[in-house]
């Protein structure tokens, strides 16, 4: 149950961190019932030998390092804006008649001094792993 759960925080971009999902398995041993080590009740936490061998029985699982991604962009990616900016990019290039020539793709690069968020637990294999981040503060400088 804890790596699924951990798989889906991690999918909704809240991810858990190595120490917070110790944490996490304590309470939901102590939750359950469960025999815990001394150790454990004095520090409130699951041991890091615990989480070496959480991750050996799911191999699935890895420690990833996420993309900082803003909360307002996290709500705002949907089907229904992502459908709506392609029919206005077909308006676009219906009224102005744009030739291949005209059209460049750029790739970007943003600097920001909003904090790095921390590494999270998340499938192996997994192309994109986010997590929501405060961009409301700071500069962000693109270069192109």
């Amino acid at each position: 149950m804890l790596a699924d759960y951990f798989v889906t925080a991690a999918k909704h971009n809240y991810g858990h961190s190595p120490p917070m999902a110790r944490h996490l398995a304590y309470e939901f041993a102590v939750a359950n019932g469960k025999v815990v080590p001394h150790s454990w009740l004095r520090d409130c936490t699951a041991g890091e030998e615990w989480l070496t061998g959480f991750m050996k029985r799911h191999q699935d699982l890895s420690v990833r390092s996420p993309e900082a991604t803003s909360l307002g962009r996290s709500t705002t990616c949907n089907r229904h804006n992502i459908d709506k900016f392609f029919t206005n990019l077909d308006t676009v290039y219906g009224r102005h008649q744009f030739g291949p020539e005209d059209i460049y793709n750029c790739d970007e690069t943003g600097l920001t001094t909003v904090q790095r968020p921390t590494k999270v637990i998340a499938r192996k294999g997994t192309k994109q792993v986010g997590a929501v981040t405060s961009q409301e503060r700071g500069q962000l400088v693109t270069a192109c």
